[in-house]
């Protein structure tokens, strides 16, 4: 990755986490505390409402590991929120 290419993909962090602050907000999944932002399409830069859940530490690594979601999880709640 450029330099060029890494100031772009932090730029766009930044502007995520001003755009979803974490403080007082819940889990997507499981409503635990939220602690990370995610992108459903894996793109950094794009931070559309419909595109970044906020999720807890746990939720957030079952979605990276390819972990199928529990029953309970209610996944329904994953799309709920579209912007």
């Amino acid at each position: 990755m450029s330099a060029t290419e890494r100031e772009i993909r932090h730029a766009a962090r930044r502007r995520c986490r001003a755009r979803f602050p974490l403080s007082g907000r819940e889990c997507h999944v499981c409503g635990a505390d939220a602690a990370e932002r995610h992108h459903l399409d894996g793109d950094p830069r794009h931070n559309a409402d419909a595109n970044v859940r906020l999720l807890c530490r746990a939720c957030h690594g079952v979605v990276h590991s390819g972990e199928r979601w529990h029953a309970d999880r209610a996944p329904a709640r994953w799309h709920t929120h579209q912007g």
